[in-house]
């Protein structure tokens, strides 16, 4: 049995998606690289992972649809549901012989935020285009596809402002 990944795999998975699990093995790398961990960076990345991405991940699941929420409620809820994630992951880690040390809390985080992403990829993979959220504006300037239909650029084809709905895009 073998598993058939298309060919396409890069343009079917959405930017801002593929932006958090990059952000999240970036963090992996600053914090266990010797020489990366003594930098800012480690910092920075490790604040987003803490206070932002595991929640985002868990809105992008909960919430496939561009008409479900708006970008300032999703951000909002990312960082609210992100204070509440981490303090149980910690709880369930404290409850393993590995406790809570940089580690096993780097590793669980990571875990949840990935599974998560790839749980919101598969999710608005089941909406039709015309409902899925997607981030418009920076995901051309990424340089991928938003969802993989044109850059994340509106789908009616009237370019016009505000084709792409309600919570079409953060930026």
């Amino acid at each position: 049995m073998s598993i058939a990944i298309p060919e396409n795999l890069a343009e079917r998975v959405p930017c801002d998606l593929a932006l958090v699990i990059a952000l999240t093995f970036a963090c992996i790398l600053f914090v266990l690289a010797p020489r990366l961990n003594e930098t800012p960076v480690r910092v920075v990345l490790g604040l987003l992972l803490v206070l932002f991405l595991p929640g985002y991940s868990l809105v992008a699941a909960l919430f496939p649809r561009s008409a479900d929420l708006d970008g300032v409620e999703r951000v909002a809820l990312s960082f609210g549901l992100s204070i509440a994630i981490v303090p149980l992951i910690g709880l369930g880690l404290n409850y393993t012989q590995y406790g809570i040390r940089l580690v096993p809390v780097l590793l669980g985080l990571s875990v949840f935020t990935i599974l998560l992403a790839l749980a919101a990829c598969v999710r608005r993979e089941m909406v039709s285009e015309a409902e899925r959220f997607v981030v418009g504006g920076w995901g051309l300037w990424l340089g991928c596809g938003g969802d993989g239909s044109g850059g994340g650029r509106c789908r009616s084809g009237s370019g016009g402002e505000g084709s792409e709905g309600r919570g079409g895009g953060l930026a």
